[in-house]
């Protein structure tokens, strides 16, 4: 019954092994653990694991955004044992990892790489990058650092004063992004606005009441900060924002290219799932356990400016940006807020 609300895609790669060392039966089980279905980093994973020297059976489990899935989810890693395990965000992380102080995470056995998670050591998941502290846990570590948006704003609108930000009162990584920006703003200059969402009401009434109040307060910029939340209803913020004339810099490339938020500076997710490909292998080819690996730290980050929006906000880019930035999409001749929406 528990596997029948999983989503299970199995896809056999079928790779003969090379010299490097393979377990008894010769293959490899994989299993990726997604908070709401495959994505960028789930298909680099994928490719990836595909062109390896090993004959591996990459499994996914979908929790289906529902955090309640995730118990049994970690239940059924317990019974089957794979390989090796990669967790997809924050919440994922903590429910099959679990903590350095605590025991609820998978058998400790079972290798666990962690993506797409925004902080994990003050989520608690991690001591630190270099040495995890936990015996099976590494991961691959993508999120670009906060002070690097704030300078990309400040470069970005030189008269920026007040950044403005939505965060899901129960999500650990979203208040833990709102400790963050509230210090970077003593230490650079700027005033933060932040608004807790009311998650009891419909989400378009609770992200266009808490943009009316970033509003209010005169935020310059509202930053899409680490919430799932906000990530699946993006679009709606996003509109929310383009109502009230408000840019939005976002840590997800996908709404720049595919949706309306102006700029984000962002590593590219499939490139992320590669990367934890490259950990899994190493473990694969020695007898080093997964909490011996340092996290690997993306370094490639690109910075991606919808120009479309630039115009509609009447917030062009400055020279200065023009040679490091990617304009998308093309301009569109007589473009306003009306035809967007």
């Amino acid at each position: 019954m528990i596997k029948a609300m999983i989503q299970i895609f199995v896809f056999a790669l079928l790779v003969c092994a090379t010299s490097m060392r393979v377990n008894a039966s010769n293959q490899y089980t994989v299993t990726m653990v997604l908070w709401d279905g495959c994505e960028a980093v789930c298909n680099g994973l994928n490719d990836a694991l595909q062109d390896s020297a090993y004959n591996i059976q990459f499994q996914l489990l979908n929790a289906r955004g529902d955090a309640n899935n995730l118990a049994a989810i970690r239940a059924q890693i317990n019974e089957e044992k794979p390989d090796a395990v990669v967790t997809w965000g924050t919440k994922t992380t903590i429910e099959i990892a679990g903590r350095t102080n605590s025991k609820s995470g998978v058998d400790s056995s079972i290798p666990v790489i962690f993506t797409q998670v925004s902080d994990p050591i003050a989520s608690d998941i991690i001591h630190d990058f270099q040495h995890t502290g936990r015996p099976n846990i590494t991961g691959v570590h993508s999120r670009v650092p906060e002070v690097v948006n704030i300078s990309a704003i400040k470069q970005y609108m030189p008269n920026f004063k007040v950044l403005g930000v939505l965060f899901e009162p129960g999500a650990e990584n979203s208040i833990n992004k709102v400790k963050e920006l509230k210090a970077l703003s003593e230490q650079h200059g700027f005033n933060l606005v932040s608004v807790p969402l009311d998650l009891n009401a419909e989400p378009i009434k609770a992200i266009d009441h808490g943009v009316q109040k970033l509003k209010k307060h005169g935020v310059d910029f509202i930053y899409l900060g680490s919430s799932t939340y906000l990530e699946k209803h993006g679009a709606i913020l996003i509109d929310c924002a383009l109502k009230a004339s408000l840019p939005i810099i976002t840590p997800y490339e996908n709404m720049v290219h595919d949706s309306h938020a102006l700029m984000s500076i962002a590593a590219n997710d499939y490139e992320v799932g590669k990367i934890a490909a490259l950990q899994i292998e190493k473990l694969f080819s020695t007898d080093t356990q997964a909490g011996q690996l340092p996290v690997l730290q993306v370094e490639d980050f690109a910075y991606t400016v919808n120009i479309n929006i630039a115009k509609v906000l009447n917030l062009y880019p400055p020279m200065s940006l023009l040679k490091i930035i990617e304009i998308t999409p093309p301009i569109e001749e007589n473009l306003s807020l009306g035809d967007l929406n």
